[in-house]
């Protein structure tokens, strides 16, 4: 086997744990914002629900199956100017 299908057989070996790792942090990542956001008051979050299953904007992930609840401390105004405008996505509160 050449040097470069060897590389390539090992970075395509590295792929799924990679894939595996990025959705295990950002599954944490959504657990430790859900748990912060339920010891903060509403006004201080954004809860927001998909109208399509796993849709991603503002480099979150988005379901339609439950609300993500965003500590506001953690977006950017970009990010939230980008949830607010996206049409596939419905603010359920702001307080």
């Amino acid at each position: 086997m050449s040097k470069s299908k060897a590389k390539k057989a090992k970075a395509a070996d590295k792929a799924p744990a990679e894939d595996k790792a990025k959705v295990q942090s950002e599954a944490e990542m959504k657990a430790a914002a859900s748990a912060e956001a339920s010891q903060q008051e509403v006004g201080d979050v954004l809860r927001v629900q998909s109208k399509a299953e796993g849709f991603r904007r503002a480099g979150i992930r988005f379901t339609a199956a439950q609300e993500t609840v965003l500590p506001l401390k953690s977006l950017t105004k970009k990010q939230i100017e980008a949830i607010h405008s996206e049409p596939m996505l419905v603010v359920i509160d702001q307080e």
